[in-house]
């Protein structure tokens, strides 16, 4: 999680936040969650898509 962190620049809890909440997909291996190239394009692209539709009102 913390390489997610830094790849999105926000904090680790902020990650597991966006886990929780179902809007940061994750494979569950045993106690451990990790994120995928896939889900982390996937949480970026929607993010990317809701900051422009913002800018535009």
């Amino acid at each position: 999680m913390e390489k997610v962190a830094e790849l999105i620049g926000v904090h680790v809890s902020t990650v597991s936040r966006l886990m929780d909440s179902c809007k940061l997909g994750y494979y569950q291996i045993g106690r451990r969650r990790i994120v995928g190239e896939s889900h982390l394009q996937q949480y970026l692209s929607l993010a990317e898509r809701q900051a422009k539709a913002t800018s535009l009102h």
